[in-house]
């Protein structure tokens, strides 16, 4: 019923190829978000889809699925401010970020690597995601740029912090997967789904 995409939905991003996309996730899917990714940006994605942030409260658990592809992986200053401003306001204990690139890599006892670091003009530091205001809620963070390396899905718990981070992308290839986020009136359960081409 529901699609979140982490991003690069298409190889060139013009005008024909994301006015299709747009076509077919209408046809297939109720409501679809894009975390928008480096293949995307242009002006034509702007015509297309007109937004780069969406902020959902879902039962128990609160989505967002924001724009990380800039020069600093951060969201623009106004984001940053409506996404804390939404996580203040919401009563969820758990919050789930959707983006492109992995902005959390650098922050993973076990190394991960991305597909990329497009945009990126200085290398994350330890306080990277310092401007997001999580509090004392569980936060996951999923992010799309990752897949072409052999691998299909990395994850990690950091329970001193209540943060798992995971990276899911697809790259046509046999061990692709995705990710099936079922969410209830008193928790959520994510299941992995390997692709059968």
């Amino acid at each position: 019923e529901n699609i979140i995409l982490t991003g690069d939905v298409v190889l060139e991003n013009n005008y024909e190829n994301l006015k299709l996309v747009k076509e077919q996730l209408n046809l297939r899917f109720k409501n679809h978000y894009i975390a928008v990714g480096n293949h995307d940006l242009s002006q034509d994605y702007y015509k297309i889809f007109d937004e780069d942030l969406f902020l959902l409260s879902e039962n128990s658990v609160d989505l967002i699925v924001a724009n990380f592809s800039t020069y600093n992986w951060k969201p623009t200053i106004k984001n940053q401010f409506e996404i804390n401003k939404f996580i203040k306001n919401s009563k969820n204990k758990t919050v789930i970020i959707f983006s492109h690139f992995l902005v959390w890599f650098h922050l993973t006892e076990e190394p991960v690597q991305p597909n990329g670091i497009d945009f990126l003009l200085k290398e994350p530091q330890e306080d990277h995601l310092e401007w997001l205001e999580i509090g004392e809620k569980n936060l996951i963070f999923i992010s799309g740029d990752y897949g072409n390396r052999g691998k299909s899905i990395f994850c990690e718990y950091q329970e001193e912090n209540n943060r798992i981070f995971i990276a899911n992308g697809i790259s046509n290839n046999t061990f692709d997967t995705i990710l099936d986020l079922n969410i209830f009136n008193n928790g959520f359960n994510l299941e992995v789904i390997e692709l059968d081409y």
